[in-house]
């Protein structure tokens, strides 16, 4: 007989995952989910934290410049926001700026709050803050136009800001 017969199929079946894929599967889920625990943080603790601790600056601020005589120094923001600052830096005025840095959710990534202070015999006294990386917000000030804005106040103005100082 010249043909042959073939031989019986065997029926397939499936196949389990195998082991590998398994192991990527597994890596693959934990990193999603560091990632997403990552945007939370990001997202529900540092952010805000950042923002609570501008706005208790802003707050005591202007508290203490109400009372006569007192002043808000370095040490009285520290001792508010609970931290020490990250970098320590000097502008060109001669004003000192303290950075106070939160970790993000990435750690090669933080939210930033900074300080300007300017000095008084042996005290910083708070002049101004803000929420931002500073460098990368005096650059972009420096490439700003350097040009002079004369702004003259009116009669109704000067009478405004007058009853304000009152």
């Amino acid at each position: 007989d010249s043909q042959t017969t073939p031989e019986p199929s065997t029926p397939t079946t499936p196949t389990e995952p195998s082991k590998g894929s398994s192991k990527r599967l597994v890596i693959l889920l934990s990193v999603l989910a560091v990632s997403l625990a990552a945007m939370g943080y990001d997202r529900y603790v540092a952010k805000p934290a950042v923002e609570a601790a501008y706005a208790a600056i802003l707050a005591e601020n202007g508290k203490v410049y109400r009372t006569k005589g007192k002043t808000f120094t370095n040490k009285d923001v520290q001792k508010l926001i609970g931290k020490t600052p990250a970098k320590t830096l000097t502008d060109a005025d001669g004003n000192t700026v303290e950075i106070y840095q939160w970790r993000a959710g990435l750690p090669i990534r933080t939210h930033d709050l900074f300080a300007i202070y300017q000095p008084k015999g042996d005290s910083l006294i708070f002049r101004e803050g803000g929420t931002g990386n500073y460098e990368e917000i005096l650059k972009a000030s420096a490439n700003m136009s350097q040009e002079t804005t004369l702004i003259i106040p009116t009669k109704e103005d000067l009478d405004d800001y007058a009853r304000a100082d009152r």
